[in-house]
Formats: C-alpha cells, structure tokens, sequence
C-alpha cells in the first residue's frame, strides 16, 4: 500500500465508531444534562422552562456530532502517519 492509502485506510477505521459513539453519546448526554438541570432546580425550589433546558437546536446538534467525528479523524492522524512511514510487517504486528 502506499502512504496515502495507508493514511486513507486508518483514518476510515474510525468513521464508523466515531458516527456510533456520537448517535449514542449525544442524545444520553442531553438526556442527562436535562435531568440533572431540572433536578438541581427543583433541589431549590425552582421550575425551569424549557427553553432553558433545551438550548441546542438540530442544525447545532449536527454541527456537534460533525466535530466529534473530526475529533475522532485528527486523533488518528497520528497512528496512520506512523502506520504509512513504517513497515507494513510492522504496521500490522502492531495492529
């Protein structure tokens, strides 16, 4: 394989856990962030709106599980690049 088809394949590898974490992790997030709001609110003795609760709109959540999949593509920028400059033997023995 050359370098950038090394580079591509790493890269790729984390496309689809990246997209998994996010369609998890976002909405249990925001489902925990409102309970825990809402409870330290009542905790006092306060009613919060909801629009307090809920901030974040549906092009905000795109552009936030967006970011998380660039995270998760620069976070493998590092092994793909040591994967393409070293020996294939040792690439995959390392894998």
């Amino acid at each position: 394989m050359t370098r950038r088809q090394t580079l591509a394949m790493v890269i790729s590898s984390v496309a689809a856990p990246a997209i998994a974490a996010a369609a998890i992790a976002l909405p249990a997030g925001l489902i925990t962030q409102d309970f825990l709001v809402r409870d330290l609110a009542s905790s006092v003795g306060m009613v919060l709106p909801a629009s307090f609760v809920q901030v974040l709109g549906a092009p905000s959540l795109l552009l936030l599980a967006l970011a998380g999949l660039g995270i998760a593509a620069v976070g493998a920028l590092g092994p793909a690049t040591w994967a393409a400059t070293s020996k294939t033997s040792t690439a995959l023995r390392a894998e």
